[in-house]
């Protein structure tokens, strides 16, 4: 078939009529289109997710129940956005020989593509992961004041005292992330920003009001995080590096206080959680932290083990069915004729406990991001979805698949799968990555959950919701 051109003057004036944006989305996953070059393909998907964006958030009333189902979506739908950001990503970053250096393409396009991202994840209270792109807008233009800006709205519905005490740092760190946004130089939201910065500003005031007449000794505004030493090269700086250590602050950026993994019996004898959800979730650090030394002491030995890092890529894979059978054990849910072989990351969502609720019935923002985590890359009975898929999605569900169930080679010239070696590292760590991502999320779920159970009967209300917002 031959390919066309984009209709460009098309588009944008037909960009409020949904059916007409998803009839671009099917031509571009068809390969109907022709573009010159990889800018202008990247343009074009950052331009279609942010019409998607638009779309699906104009009507929203921020105030009322809506903006609650809002941050709760789970339809398909609202996923296009999030996909033709990723897609756009994902073509720069795998040519940025002839892309990571057009300061224009750069300026006009890339840091706002991961911007929008990093918004439209932030607004679903997807927190670890918007931080993930909003940092690499700043790796592109630390000076870029919408993406300090609208980091810093994110910073706050993070959960950085999940297992961290020393919250003047904290503090001391967001008022220096909002003023360094330069009013002059925000594309929008100059009110809304503005205001956030006051309010850290009166908050820091007060602060030091009171701590200058002896009122409040823990706070002192010389207390800061730490950046750690690019140069120094340890198991505990490549952790911190590759945000890798089961904390919330490890996703601010690379500093010397993220260095630990949360306590987790302190945290469950804290939030009183069943001593079998503590038990899963307790086996599920110790693997993972074991999994992550070997990872390092794979990558950096002189003469890697690709056999052994293929391993630990299966071995990561499987936290998907830890995931779900920890959901099912946490919630009680009842699997098909009480078989527990029936627990699996897809069908665990369409289980009842004994009360007849499903899993998102409760609203919590944590066990939603395990939800999207799921069908982004292991929904295998939604085909609609599978057309959303994230662009890596389908390449590491390919190497779990040949790497446990089929035959491979790690050299290129055989007749079987070919898995570049080196290939297999950058995925790996992206593997651990998002299992830290889940790990966390059981995490933020059960801190999330100890606060909306009620004390005297012990069960949850669905009706409830908690939000993290405004951590000052």
């Amino acid at each position: 078939m031959e390919k066309i051109q984009v209709n460009y003057e098309e588009i944008y004036n037909r960009s409020d009529e949904i059916e007409f944006l998803k009839m671009q989305f099917e031509q571009y996953k068809k390969e109907v289109y022709f573009f010159n070059n990889s800018a202008e393909e990247v343009a074009f998907l950052y331009n279609l997710g942010l019409f998607f964006s638009e779309h699906y958030k104009k009507n929203i009333d921020l105030k009322q129940e809506m903006y609650i189902q809002y941050i709760f979506r789970n339809a398909n739908d609202f996923y296009f956005s999030v996909y033709c950001y990723l897609q756009g990503i994902k073509i720069f970053e795998n040519n940025l020989d002839s892309l990571g250096h057009d300061e224009s393409f750069i300026n006009e396009i890339m840091k706002r593509c991961y911007v929008n991202l990093g918004n439209e994840l932030s607004n679903h209270y997807r927190t670890i992961d918007a931080l993930h792109y909003f940092n690499k807008a700043l790796l592109l233009d630390y000076n870029f004041s919408m993406a300090r800006g609208n980091r810093a709205f994110c910073l706050e519905k993070h959960s950085p005292f999940i297992g961290y005490n020393e919250q003047d740092k904290v503090f001391n760190y967001i008022h220096d992330e909002y003023w360094a946004i330069d009013i002059s130089k925000l594309e929008n939201g100059e009110r809304l920003f503005l205001t956030s910065m006051l309010r850290y500003d009166t908050l820091k005031k007060s602060y030091l009001a009171s701590l200058a007449q002896g009122k409040d000794p823990q706070y002192s505004p010389s207390n800061l995080l730490s950046s750690i030493d690019d140069n120094e090269e340890s198991y505990e700086n490549w952790s911190v590096k590759n945000i890798l250590y089961l904390n919330f602050l490890n996703d601010y950026w690379s500093f010397e206080e993220a260095k630990f993994d949360i306590n987790i019996d302190d945290f469950c004898s804290e939030k009183k959680i069943p001593e079998t959800s503590k038990e899963i979730i307790n086996n599920m650090i110790n693997n993972f932290i074991s999994l992550r030394e070997d990872l390092y002491k794979n990558i950096n030995d002189e003469d890697v083990d690709y056999y052994r890092l293929a391993n630990i890529f299966c071995s990561l894979f499987s936290f998907f069915d830890k995931v779900s059978f920890f959901l099912y054990k946490h919630f009680a849910l009842i699997p098909p004729n009480n078989n527990e072989r029936r627990v699996n990351m897809n069908s665990i969502w369409n289980f009842k406990n004994s009360e007849g609720h499903k899993l998102l019935d409760y609203k919590n923002t944590f066990l939603f991001n395990l939800f999207w985590m799921r069908k982004e890359y292991r929904d295998e009975n939604d085909l609609e979805l599978r057309n959303l898929l994230l662009p890596d999605a389908q390449e590491l569900s390919d190497y779990r698949n040949y790497l446990e169930h089929k035959a491979f080679s790690f050299n290129a010239n055989s007749e079987l799968y070919f898995i570049d070696p080196r290939l297999l590292e950058s995925k790996t760590l992206r593997l651990m990555q998002l299992v830290r991502n889940k790990t966390l999320s059981i995490i933020g779920l059960l801190d999330i959950d100890s606060k909306l159970i009620d004390k005297k009967s012990g069960k949850r209300d669905v009706n409830l919701t908690y939000l993290n917002y405004q951590l000052f």
